[in-house]
């Protein structure tokens, strides 16, 4: 009885004892919480919705189940739709299409997929998820049901699949995938019958993808001046690019490349159009190249205005497109055909500024059979792909307002918007064989010109050129002489600015080479592109890739029966501007008084037959004395006479001539003239009446142009020391080359001012 009693008093006094130490029961410690599943809060079907696309590799099994061996890969294409139900839960509905490599043949499918994704990411996290995570893990379950055509036979076959997918974040509407899948397969998919009825298969896949996040954000107001040009945009790009064969392995024998120029318009935030010409080159069967020339028209969607709403701000940015083709190509070997086809490509950009982006887009054309005579992708499809690497001007949507802020365009004085080019590059000529082995053909060129501004969007440029050039087991020295139209881009959207940091000018002209081996002319026309960083109002550094288009045996290709021979070229250089001001303040002076004053200058140096470059002994010294005079503070005139010797390997050449030179002070043109500047640069031409003779022959009549340029430091109020480099050309029939004409020196010398006398007013004349 007493053992009762105590057992009832402890028992009474445990729960008095449990709450002292907890303020709750401490029976609700002992059972875990039930798990909740996480959901979207206000979840509509559709509003998480995304959009992915992607390539990858196929491999199929062995005659034995048991075993997964990759003999040739194949590859798979797919695009897909699905929806986000709970964070931890989605579908996925999509196309696939491609084909798996068994031994001796090629099993092509096509179809429809339908998958259950599980994010394990979400599924750990606790007790909320709200946001995608920078990496995140999906489990994939899923069927196919794909159309399968092998040795021209068509049936339907089934598949079950499992994979695992890791997923990067980019940005909050877009995203990176990587996702391996191994299934089993109905052996109507391999044509190969098996007791089991199934087989073995497996894919690895990558691409992009886009999502809605909940409630799509509406994004800036979007709104034009009303003008047409708005939202214009102009874009060039280049990259590798390849006719896709019966395998992989017959890609890298169908290598080439593919420029394309373009222009087009955006309508809205999410829709518009563009208009562009490309030229491509590839191998094909047989070692003979095909190439391309084409136009396509493609539409354009912002996805990420579509997902996230419109963002003018927006740093980076995806776009789709696709549209028709039309090809006209040719080989050498048969006509040029025409086909047409159809295009498709995702474009990933990167803004630079407000104006100026980065792009790459890898895009595929599908073109009927004409397109590559002498090989096919697909039956009578060619399919080409190509990885293109580019950059877009923007207008923007304030056209009008850019117009009425334009500043306006002076006139003043001939000399007003000249500019003047240097520039050095590598070039190489376009064909199958150099593209394959680019290291081996790329030469260099030297090239300078003059050009001048008309108004503000157009010009035109005159140059000259020198360089090397390869083509198989031959190298020849080139020079030619060319003129251009160009297009100032920015100028038409936006409206001319004398101070714009950046420019884009597009050029399209003529030209005529020479070069070693042959005393033919080879004419031929040109396109380049120019980005001019502008330093400051006189100086700009300047990119410009250009291509060339010549006659058919402009290279000389044995056994090519190629209708045009191409060259492309890169190079960068230096451009002076010369713009002058209207008024005094701006800095030009007319009164003749500033600079009244003459000048008389002695210079010795160096020069050499341009053909005798290389050769030390054949370089000989050069002579002028000369006086001139300063018309005003910018320009001059002056006479000289000059002499020449060069040593030759058996006799010595000597040249005696008498010319006259027109002088323009750059420095005084476009930073006002100063007589206290330190440093000046002057340009001039001119012209010489010489004579020429060899020690064992008669003298012999040759008349020169040339032109050069001085840099003068000031070493005092009247003396100062300059250096010129000058190039002529000699018309000289005794030279057995033509290059020899070109005459290159480098001269050091000095001026001494000689002031005038101011004339006599009328007024002074009356008080003497």
């Amino acid at each position: 009885m007493r053992r009762a009693i105590y057992i009832f008093l402890i028992a009474g006094m445990l729960p008095a004892v449990l709450s002292a130490q907890v303020e709750k029961n401490a029976m609700d410690y002992l059972l875990q919480h039930p798990r909740v599943s996480k959901c979207f809060a206000n979840k509509h079907f559709g509003d998480r919705l995304f959009l992915e696309g992607g390539a990858g590799l196929t491999f199929s099994g062995t005659e034995s189940t048991s075993d997964i061996s990759v003999p040739t890969p194949g590859l798979m294409f797919n695009v897909a739709a699905g929806d986000w139900l709970t964070p931890e839960h989605g579908v996925r509905i999509g196309v696939e299409g491609g084909y798996f490599n068994k031994i001796g043949f090629r099993s092509k499918f096509g179809g429809i997929s339908v998958d259950y994704l599980l994010n394990f990411t979400a599924l750990c996290q606790y007790p909320e998820y709200e946001k995608a995570k920078p990496f995140e893990i999906y489990g994939v379950a899923g069927m196919n049901l794909y159309g399968v055509r092998n040795a021209g036979n068509n049936a339907f076959a089934w598949g079950t699949h499992l994979g695992l997918r890791g997923q990067l974040r980019l940005s909050d509407y877009t995203y990176l995938y990587v996702e391996p899948r191994a299934g089993l397969y109905s052996e109507n998919l391999f044509r190969m019958d098996t007791w089991r009825k199934y087989r073995l298969a497996a894919s690895l896949s990558a691409g992009v993808g886009y999502r809605l996040q909940g409630h799509r954000p509406g994004g800036e107001k979007y709104e034009d001046s009303g003008s047409f040009f708005d939202d214009m945009f102009f874009s060039v790009a280049g990259g590798p690019a390849a006719l896709v064969g019966s395998s992989l392995s017959s890609v890298k024998d169908n290598l080439g490349a593919r420029a394309s120029i373009s222009i087009g318009k955006w309508f809205d935030p999410y829709n518009g159009l563009r208009l562009g010409a490309n030229a491509a080159v590839h191998r094909q069967k047989g070692e003979s190249s095909n190439k391309v020339v084409g136009l396509g028209l493609e539409y354009m969607l912002n996805l990420h205005n579509l997902f996230g709403g419109y963002n003018p701000g927006r740093r980076f940015w995806i776009d789709a497109l696709a549209g028709g083709a039309m090809s006209y190509s040719g080989c050498g070997v048969n006509k040029q055909k025409l086909s047409f086809g159809l295009s498709a490509a995702m474009q990933a950009n990167c803004a630079l500024n407000d104006n100026v982006n980065l792009f790459i887009e890898p895009r595929a054309e599908v073109h009927q059979e004409d397109f590559a005579q002498l090989s096919s992708s697909v039956g009578k499809w060619d399919v080409f792909p190509s990885a293109m690497l580019g950059v877009t001007f923007r207008n923007g949507r304030n056209t009008k307002r850019y117009m009425e802020e334009a500043e306006e365009f002076s006139r003043n004085g001939w000399e007003d918007h000249l500019f003047v080019e240097g520039s050095f590059g590598l070039r190489m000529p376009v064909t199958s064989h150099t593209i394959n082995s680019p290291k081996e053909y790329i030469r260099y060129e030297g090239r300078a010109g003059i050009g001048k501004w008309l108004s503000p969007s157009s010009g035109a440029r005159l140059w000259g050129e020198a360089g090397r050039m390869r083509t198989y087991s031959q190298t020849w020295n080139t020079i030619s002489i060319g003129a251009d139209y160009v297009w100032n881009v920015l100028n038409t959207f936006r409206g001319y600015k004398s101070d714009r940091h950046f420019e884009v000018d597009a050029a399209l002209g003529f030209n005529v080479m020479r070069r070693t081996a042959t005393r033919r002319f080879f004419p031929g026309f040109q396109a380049g592109l120019q980005g001019v960083w502008n330093i400051n109002r006189t100086w700009g550094l300047f990119v410009e890739p250009q291509v060339r288009f010549y006659h058919k045996d402009f290279l000389a290709l044995p056994g090519s029966a190629a209708s045009i021979d191409g060259l492309a070229s890169l190079s960068a250089g230096l451009r002076l501007n010369v713009s002058s001001s209207a008024n005094p303040g701006g800095g030009r002076l007319a009164e003749d008084e500033v600079r009244n004053e003459a000048f008389v200058s002695g210079a010795s140096g160096v020069s050499v037959h341009a053909s005798h470059l290389r050769t030390a002994c054949m370089y000989g010294p050069a002579e002028r004395i000369s006086y001139g005079r300063w018309i005003n503070p910018f320009r001059a005139w002056r006479i000289h006479v000059t002499s020449r010797t060069h040593k030759g390997r058996k006799e010595r050449f000597v040249r005696m001539a008498v010319g006259a030179d027109y002088i323009a002070d750059i420095s005084a043109l476009t930073r006002m003239y100063d007589p206290m500047r330190k440093v000046s640069l002057r340009a001039y031409t001119g012209v010489d009446m010489g004579v020429d003779k060899l020690k064992r022959s008669s003298a012999v009549f040759a008349p020169d142009i040339h032109f050069g340029g001085d840099v003068a430091f000031r070493i005092s109020p009247e003396l100062e020391i300059y250096v010129e480099p000058q190039l002529s050309y000699q018309f000289n029939n005794a030279f057995d080359s033509s290059l020899a004409g070109f005459v290159p020196s480098l001269m050091l010398g000095v001026n001494y001012k000689l002031p005038l006398k101011k004339k006599p007013e009328a007024a002074d004349l009356l008080r003497l």
